[in-house]
């Protein structure tokens, strides 16, 4: 069912998902996307703005809650985005041993990765400067269809 946690050395990427009330069907599918990652060697902290009871009883999110790539926290009072980030982020930072965590990548709740994200944004840190930011650009849905512009074409960035 989930793949065994790489040793640490490797290019393990940690990824901060930021969540307030997510709807588990679109939940689901980001996670999904998640674990489709071409680069298998992750662990996902969920920092979630609302309880995890209702997800945890959601038939959708079981294989999640199970897999030990993912860590979840529930925040006893509302951080609201930013903090909510920083506090996956600083769970991520403090891993260590065999959960150590070499990357950091950032995710919101409703993000529905391509499978090759990290792949992708690996290879470019790899080519960067110590403290170097990959950002990449993404498809928007509207309406349940893929715009055939990204983000930055809308942007105009």
């Amino acid at each position: 069912m989930s793949k065994p946690i790489p040793s640490p050395g490797s290019d393990r990427v940690g990824i901060a998902l930021a969540a307030y009330l997510p709807d588990p069907a679109v939940f689901s599918e980001q996670l999904e996307s998640i674990v489709r990652q071409t680069h298998t060697s992750w662990i996902c902290v969920v920092a979630s703005d609302s309880s995890l009871s209702d997800l945890r009883a959601s038939p959708q999110l079981a294989k999640f809650f199970a897999d030990p790539r993912f860590i979840w926290l529930e925040n006893p009072i509302r951080l609201c985005h930013k903090k909510n980030f920083e506090k996956a982020i600083q769970a991520l930072a403090n891993l260590d041993g065999e959960r150590r965590v070499r990357w950091i990548a950032c995710s919101d709740q409703d993000d529905i990765w391509y499978p090759r994200k990290l792949e992708a944004g690996l290879s470019r840190l790899r080519e960067a400067k110590p403290l170097s930011l990959v950002h990449s650009d993404m498809h928007v849905l509207r309406d349940d269809a893929v715009d055939q512009r990204t983000a930055w074409d809308i942007e105009r960035r």
